[in-house]
């Protein structure tokens, strides 16, 4: 049987039991006949374990020590003339802890996990307020101041009400496609233009020329100029001549005021603006629920806030100077800004 590693405990248990035996063995030597074995027998000794309990709290070893009597070569229970104890001893208090060892390395990341299901689709917004169609007549022009030989008179504009015909109040632009002083005719081309880079919400293209090989046609060599009338989105505000129009708040830029209506309209500006008139101003304000006395002026300390209501005022104020801009604001007045919806 190979021999087995010897720990701290077993080597205490050895020596101890090496110590009780040599007691025993002078206990044998003495005058004691009891512990004298026979002439021809063998002293034994007997180490056994011992459980945790009276004779050892923690446990440990027992050692029996007799002569064997009947020469069995075992000591017997009868043959045990001495009996001690080597105890295991109490548990000692734990260690200090160890310094913490170095950091090792990170380890590779994982595999990415699958995809979560799909959320359920939002509800459906609001529908936005209908568009407008552009709109457009075409009617002959007697010769004149307009055209000294005749031609064509073209009125184009948005209706604004959707009753399918362009009044005096929805036109937006007047142009005029004259004869030629050689006896060449006007021409007068409209088609369809789908929504795209000419028109975000499509409309109409225009192309005008003279009739050069006389066939009645406006063919693609002969078109002098090409204009585009587009129609609109639905306006969340109140239509003027085409265009949408909002109140701003006190101190409020029309940048701001359109910001989530589509972006700015120049007609700011144009219409309503230094670049308008008195009468256009007068009439946006009125639709925008600021009706009232009008006055044309000049504020360079305000800015250029153009067509402006100013309810804490006697009268509204047409501003021509400085020129209208988008970003103005006025801590006192509202104003008139034209939006893309």
């Amino acid at each position: 049987m190979p021999a087995q590693p010897r720990t701290k405990e077993s080597l205490v248990r050895r020596r101890a039991a090496y110590g009780a035996l040599a007691m025993i063995l002078i206990a044998c030597s003495g005058e004691d006949d009891k512990n004298t074995p026979a002439a021809g027998k063998t002293a034994l000794v007997d180490v056994a374990a011992e459980p945790p309990g009276a004779s050892c709290a923690a446990g440990g070893s027992r050692i029996s020590g007799g002569v064997d009597a009947n020469d069995n070569g075992r000591l017997d229970e009868g043959e045990v003339t001495s009996t001690s104890y080597v105890c295991t001893g109490a548990t000692g208090a734990n260690g200090r802890d160890g310094k913490d060892g170095a950091k090792g390395a990170d380890g590779r990341d994982g595999a990415a996990g699958k995809d979560g299901a799909e959320g359920k689709d939002g509800t459906d917004g609001q529908a936005g307020a209908p568009g407008s169609d552009a709109l457009l007549t075409i009617v002959d022009e007697p010769a004149g101041a307009n055209c000294a030989g005749g031609g064509k008179k073209i009125t184009a504009g948005v209706d604004d009400d959707g009753d399918g015909t362009l009044d005096d109040g929805e036109v937006d632009r007047t142009s005029y496609v004259c004869h030629g002083t050689n006896g060449l005719d006007s021409l007068v081309k409209v088609t369809d233009e789908p929504m795209g880079e000419s028109c975000m919400f499509g409309g109409k293209k225009i192309e005008t020329g003279l009739d050069d090989d006389r066939d009645g046609a406006l063919d693609d060599a002969e078109v002098d100029a090409t204009s585009y009338l587009c129609n609109t989105t639905g306006c969340t505000g109140v239509r003027y001549r085409s265009h949408c129009w909002h109140l701003s708040h006190f101190d409020e830029s029309c940048t701001e005021v359109c910001a989530t209506k589509g972006g700015y309209d120049d007609a700011t500006r144009t219409v309503a603006g230094d670049l308008g008139s008195l009468a256009d101003c007068d009439a946006v304000l009125a639709l925008l629920g600021r009706d009232g006395n009008i006055s044309e002026g000049t504020a360079e300390v305000v800015g250029g806030v153009g067509c402006v209501a100013a309810p804490f005022a006697t009268t509204n104020f047409w501003i021509t100077s400085p020129i209208t801009t988008a970003d103005a604001a006025w801590s006192s007045g509202e104003r008139a800004c034209a939006c893309e919806y």
